[in-house]
């Protein structure tokens, strides 16, 4: 088969079950079997060796890896919910520097720590600011997150959080 066959193909039968409630179960320790899977899956769509760079295999076929589709929907459901969330300066009239982030509660419980709800405010604020700034445009917020997923291809999410705070 042609690979743009084999890409519908993925796009149809592993893509939708891969991401469905995936801002659910993304970031439990059992999502590294599924991104081995995926990465398996772009091994036989591109014919490749084992061996070669996954990451490039990505960005070459325009796929997101399973973290950077787990950050794309768990930031757009942190946007199209924005009513659920305040940020710093809704707490205090001051104008500070961290006054534009997502207010994130303090618990130390690790259940809580793992949800998506914590996560999503996390994630929110390590954004590079040029797509935080625009948030309330979706379409371009979108467009413009996709692309810098793609681009990067993560493959954990310290990897994003280190990339963002350096």
């Amino acid at each position: 088969m042609s690979q743009e066959t084999l890409i519908t193909i993925y796009y149809a039968c592993c893509h939708s079950l891969m991401t469905y409630g995936i801002i659910f179960w993304g970031n439990s320790p059992y999502s590294i079997h599924i991104f081995s899977l995926q990465k398996k899956i772009i091994i036989t769509i591109t014919n490749s060796k084992n061996r070669d760079s996954i990451r490039n295999l990505f960005k070459n076929l325009n796929i997101s890896t399973f973290i950077s589709q787990y950050i794309f929907l768990l930031l757009f459901f942190v946007i199209t919910n924005r009513e659920q969330y305040i940020t710093n300066s809704d707490i205090h009239g001051r104008n500070t520097r961290y006054g534009s982030k997502m207010h994130q509660t303090i618990s130390n419980l690790p259940i809580y720590q793992r949800g998506f709800y914590h996560v999503g405010l996390k994630v929110f604020n390590s954004l590079p600011t040029y797509i935080k700034d625009i948030f309330f445009n979706v379409k371009e917020f979108k467009h413009l997150l996709k692309t810098f997923l793609y681009l990067n291809s993560f493959y954990m999410l310290e990897e994003y959080f280190q990339y963002n705070n350096t």
